[in-house]
């Protein structure tokens, strides 16, 4: 990145000789209160994506520490090792009553929202490593965390056992007609709501069935969070194919406190439709950098083979492509 770029040689000879020398080879005058302020910028985007993974990780302490608002399933006196996680009990000693917790959590969400924005101001100026590394510290911290602001992935757990272990159909029955002896239920709160989710989903919340309430509660988390990955990885290649710069895509993405708290902190299933979105999307500007002949040039890495796909002569990418024009 440009930052990096532009503080290497200054080790090796005076500012003056290095504008000098850019100026002979025809490339644009760098004066010292420049280059001392992209510095600047380079060394506030790094304290900002520090400040973020920081606050996340408080968080997610606080909420595994005990019972609390912070974790909405957890319930007084009832706070399983499972469902806090490995950070359970991590700083016991942090929040010893309610209302400084709602302050700390309050006034951290406020902070990232601030670091967020610095970084996506600034995000031209960091690595791509930085960037990459902090959103993947994110992600796993997250992983890690109880049950963050939403009770929904009990609603899913519970959907998923009604129909396996009950018998009972989630789009005709309402759960609260359902055994209430069944260790999700106690867990999930939308007890005369009708499953509101598609048929894909209803599956695979069978499929994790058999892995008990616990498993099924983790296994949802890691399906989520490969989901987010798999998003911010097609903004990359949207950007790119766009020509946009694809660290700011990411940054803006990725980052945003509202995604990582109420969303991948609640695991939320939002992630697995964006997913499915941000594809078709890449499908489409695939297809028209296809179309324009440049699409070898554009496209690599782990989705080339999504290039090769043939949807018949005359079909969706053509169409898709005029749809784009």
């Amino acid at each position: 990145m440009s930052g990096d770029a532009t503080t290497l040689p200054f080790r090796e000879e005076p500012l003056g000789g290095l504008a000098a020398r850019l100026r002979r080879r025809g490339l644009p005058r760098w004066s010292a209160g420049a280059l001392a302020g992209s510095d600047v910028r380079v060394r506030a985007g790094a304290v900002a994506l520090l400040a973020i993974v920081g606050l996340c990780a408080l968080v997610v302490i606080m909420a595994a520490n005990r019972p609390s608002l912070l974790s909405p399933p957890t319930h007084a006196g009832f706070f399983p090792r499972w469902m806090a996680g490995p950070l359970g009990g991590l700083w016991p000693g942090l929040t010893r009553n309610s209302t400084t917790q709602k302050d700390i959590f309050t006034g951290a969400i406020v902070v990232m929202y601030g670091a967020y924005i610095v970084c996506f101001k600034y995000a031209r100026k960091l690595p791509v490593r930085w960037m990459i590394a902090a959103i993947a510290a994110v992600h796993a911290i997250l992983l890690l965390a109880p049950p963050l602001a939403l009770t929904d992935v009990f609603n899913y757990v519970n959907y998923g056992r009604m129909e396996i272990v009950h018998h009972l159909n989630p789009y005709t029955t309402i759960p609260i007609l359902e055994p209430h002896s069944d260790p999700s239920y106690v867990l999930s709160n939308w007890h005369q709501l009708l499953s509101p989710y598609g048929p894909l989903f209803t599956l695979l919340t069978f499929a994790v069935v058999p892995l008990g309430v616990a498993g099924s509660f983790w296994a949802l988390k890691c399906v989520l969070a490969l989901a987010s990955i798999g998003t911010l990885l097609l903004v990359w290649r949207c950007a790119r194919l766009l020509g946009r710069d694809p660290v700011t895509a990411i940054a803006f993405v990725g980052l945003n406190p509202i995604v990582l708290v109420w969303g991948l902190g609640g695991d939320h299933n939002d992630f697995l439709m964006l997913f499915f979105i941000m594809l078709a999307f890449y499908l489409l500007l695939l297809a028209r950098a296809r179309a324009q002949g440049s699409g070898e040039a554009l496209v690599g890495g782990w989705f080339l083979p999504l290039s090769m796909l043939d949807f018949g002569a005359g079909g969706a990418f053509e169409d898709c492509d005029g749809a784009l024009d």
